[in-house]
């Protein structure tokens, strides 16, 4: 399982690839509501393997703006079945400032 997290305004987001069940997953917690349940989960869906283009949605419908790494990210863990990735602590710091800096999820 890949794991990518970012932060926005009051959203923490966790994205990413989880290789055994062949799908990607995105949970959104409000970090001003700590130890409640997340705002949303892909857990929550009755199908919960999402795709790009659903994970894109749903940060736009919370007005999170998109890493400009996430598209890029999810395509090749996917590709290459990589699990037990998590970016250092710099490149998670480098992603928050991108997003706070560039924002936008591609459709």
């Amino acid at each position: 399982m890949s794991q990518y997290h970012f932060t926005h305004n009051s959203f923490d987001v966790l994205y990413g690839w989880d290789d055994p069940l062949q799908y990607n997953f995105l949970v959104i917690e409000n970090i001003l509501n700590s130890g409640e349940e997340p705002i949303f989960s892909n857990l929550n869906l009755d199908n919960p393997g999402m795709s790009i283009s659903q994970i894109q949605t749903i940060l736009v419908n919370f007005e999170i703006p998109c890493p400009g790494d996430l598209i890029k990210n999810l395509k090749n863990d996917a590709k290459h079945s990589r699990a037990n990735y998590k970016p250092s602590k710099f490149q998670q710091l480098v992603r928050n400032l991108s997003v706070k800096s560039k924002g936008g999820c591609e459709k």
